[in-house]
């Protein structure tokens, strides 16, 4: 089973490189709309992760997602980061997508969710 493979893992600082290289990083985020009120990632989707289990539940017992839902918005062919606050929650949806079919290499936890974005990379960004 795939979610057996450890989850790879991205620093706050490689993350930055990967975006300044424009190497087509699909950035996720899993909070929820309060919490993308306060602060974001440039360029980021968000799809928290109540809709996403939501989603993945409905798929994984035997629905296909509709191609307007939220989920389809998730590409299959590129790397995905996935944060939330501090890299708990995006754990947690990492397991989901992997389980309805998503490549495990493709997806990848911000060690230290946003938080770790703004310690190391951006230390104006509001935090809570």
């Amino acid at each position: 089973m795939s979610n057996e493979k450890p989850i790879p893992q991205i620093s706050a600082r490689d993350l930055t490189a990967r975006i300044d290289s424009d190497d087509g990083v699909f950035l996720l985020d899993v909070r929820n709309p309060n919490e993308w009120e306060i602060c974001r990632l440039e360029n980021a989707v968000m799809l928290p992760l109540p809709t996403l289990q939501r989603e993945a539940q409905a798929i994984a017992f035997g629905g296909t997602p509709a191609k307007d839902s939220e989920l389809a918005q998730i590409p299959r062919d590129r790397d995905v980061v996935v944060y939330c606050h501090t890299g708990v929650r995006s754990q947690y949806a990492i397991m989901m997508l992997r389980a309805i079919g998503y490549a495990p290499e493709r997806l990848v936890n911000l060690t230290g969710g946003i938080d770790s974005w703004a310690t190391d990379v951006d230390p104006a960004m509001n935090t809570y």
